[in-house]
């Protein structure tokens, strides 16, 4: 079925060679990487991934949005990517795809600098008088420099036990554009990591993987993150 003229939605049997593709072009397509890697691995399911057909099947220009049914245009979330070389071309099927309902009030992900003005300036010109709201955003992702982790005195690295998933989730129960369910799914097959307070840590010390123990389930973690 045939969801806009402009972009080929990708089957997730595609998205491995997408990732290869976008691999090449990090950091500046961290955003895009992570989401696509998250899914190929069957541990997001979130987002539809799409791509220019015909002349610029072969880009790396990708557009995705929440899945919605077949309501692809009532997106709440809109990420972008392509190439610096690309950026005009994507200001061309920004304007063509159906894809994107700009009158909605959405959040698009972080971009790459050069990407910026091509989007605002399409924005703009679907809603006249109009403007985006920036705001700037870390994003953290692959490298293959990786230096030593320190942990500092005080504190330990460990794998979130039962309290640590409990205080995840509830940080998310009450959160309108998170399924709960959803989370919880992730939470079994992704290693999720939390910082607690250690008084047996008097120095701060080099770490690797293989040094993350499990949190005791009554341990809560001063901060989590999942990897």
């Amino acid at each position: 079925m045939d969801i806009d003229q402009v972009f080929d939605l990708i089957s997730m049997d595609h998205l491995q060679p997408a990732i290869t593709n976008i691999k090449k072009d990090l950091p500046q397509s961290a955003c895009i990487f992570n989401n696509i890697f998250l899914h190929s691995k069957g541990l997001s399911y979130r987002y539809n991934f799409f791509k220019p057909g015909n002349a610029h099947s072969n880009s790396h220009i990708f557009l995705y949005t929440p899945k919605l049914g077949k309501c692809y245009s009532q997106q709440s979330e809109l990420g972008i990517y392509c190439k610096e070389s690309e950026a005009t071309v994507v200001h061309k099927l920004l304007a063509e795809t159906n894809l994107i309902d700009w009158e909605k009030d959405f959040c698009i992900f972080p971009l790459p600098e050069y990407l910026e003005k091509a989007v605002d300036d399409m924005y703009r010109r679907q809603v006249p008088g109009e403007s985006l709201n920036k705001r700037k955003s870390d994003v953290f992702t692959y490298s293959a420099n990786v230096k030593p982790l320190v942990c500092p005195k005080g504190v330990k690295l460990c794998k979130l036990g039962k309290r640590g998933v409990e205080v995840m989730v509830n940080e998310y129960r009450y959160k309108h554009s998170v399924n709960v369910e959803t989370l919880r799914l992730y939470l079994r097959q992704v290693p999720n990591v939390g910082v607690y307070p250690d008084s047996l840590a008097t120095q701060p010390r080099e770490i690797t993987t293989d040094d993350i123990g499990v949190a005791g389930d009554e341990e809560e973690p001063l901060a989590w993150v999942c990897l």
